[in-house]
This record gives structure tokens, C-alpha cells and sequence, in this order.
């Protein structure tokens, strides 16, 4: 095996659990949902969230695959949007329903400062990321900040920024359509090559 190869099978580890934590959640929702008081938004976040785990695994995979050296430095900004993959999947559903019961319209309410903040810092942490893979001894300051306005995390910052912002449902509501349109839009270009 490759370098590569064995930073994409711990990335997948990691986003393997993400994945377990979102569906194990979900189960428990589904398993007293005679006690949920069930919304539309925090399920769509939850997709949301979904959807994007495995896109960003489809993304990178590739891209650690083929790498044939990793510096720990240069691994760092991907390892800590792989954890903070992880808390995002963690905190978009409830991990237990009390006997008493849950709305899930109240859970996203109160919970939506604390989710936006970790979409806001995995924004941040995988724009780094991205980065740090294509800088060498030769780029520049210029090139640096070409890469990052490319990146196109800069419209999820700002995005998440308004999120964490507000409380209006409306808002909300509004941007996660948004954000599930254009992560759908986007998956019709994604590839693996073998």
C-alpha cells in the first residue's frame, strides 16, 4: 500500500463512523417515534449533512489515494475536517429521545448555534485542506489566496456565519433547501478514477 493509500482507509474510517453516528442516531428517532414531534428542517440538515460526508469522501479519496507522500503538517487541516465531520454528524440529530419525549423542532432551535459553528470551522479547516495539498516550495501568496477563493468554502463561511447569526426558521429553512440543491447540483460532476 501506498502512503495514499493508507491515509484514504483512515479518512474512510473516520467518515465511516460520521456516517454510523448519523444513521445510529436516526434509528433512535425512528425506533420512539411515537415520541417525536417530527420537523422537516433538522431531517434535512441531517440529509444535508449526509450527503455531504460522502461527497467529501468522494472528493478527496482520489486525491490521498494518488499521493505518494504526506507530511503530518500537510495532513493536519484534512484530519481535522475529518474530526469536525464527525461533530457535525453527531450534533445534526438528537443522539437519544428522553421517555418524556422530543420535538425535534426545539432540538434544532437549540442546537443550531453549536452545528453552524462546526459547518463554519469544517468550511475553514477543509479550504485549508485543499490548500495545503496543492502548495509547494514555488506558490506563492497569490496563488494561496487564488486556491482559497476557488475553493469555494468561502461561500459556506459566509453562509454558516448568517446561520449562526440568526434564528429566523424562514432563514434557515431557506439555505438548507439551498444547500441540498447545489450539493445534488454538484454530485452529477463527481468521479472516481481507478
Amino acid at each position: 500500500m501506498t502512503a495514499g493509500e493508507y491515509v484514504a482507509a483512515f479518512a474512510s474510517i473516520i467518515v465511516a463512523l460520521a456516517v454510523t453516528d448519523l444513521a445510529h442516531s436516526m434509528h433512535r428517532l425512528l425506533r420512539a417515534r411515537k415520541r417525536v414531534g417530527w420537523d422537516w428542517l433538522p431531517l434535512s440538515t441531517a440529509l444535508l449533512i449526509l450527503l455531504g460526508i460522502v461527497q467529501f469522501w468522494w472528493a478527496f479519496f482520489d486525491m490521498w489515494r494518488m499521493s505518494t507522500q504526506f507530511t503530518l503538517g500537510g495532513f493536519l487541516p484534512a484530519f481535522t475536517s475529518l474530526l469536525l465531520l464527525f461533530f457535525i454528524a453527531s450534533a445534526a440529530l438528537p443522539d437519544e429521545v428522553p421517555p418524556e419525549g422530543l420535538e425535534l423542532k426545539s432540538y434544532y432551535v437549540e442546537n443550531s448555534t453549536y452545528f453552524w459553528s462546526l459547518f463554519l470551522l469544517l468550511a475553514i479547516s477543509a479550504t485549508a485542506s485543499v490548500v495545503s495539498m496543492r502548495v509547494s516550495s514555488d506558490t506563492t501568496a497569490a496563488d494561496i489566496v487564488r486556491l482559497t477563493l476557488a475553493s469555494g468554502n468561502l461561500t459556506l463561511v459566509v453562509i454558516a456565519g448568517v446561520l449562526i447569526a440568526t434564528k429566523k426558521r424562514w432563514v434557515h429553512a431557506a439555505i438548507v433547501l439551498f444547500l441540498l440543491v447545489a450539493l445534488v447540483w454538484r454530485w452529477v460532476a463527481l468521479t472516481i478514477s481507478g
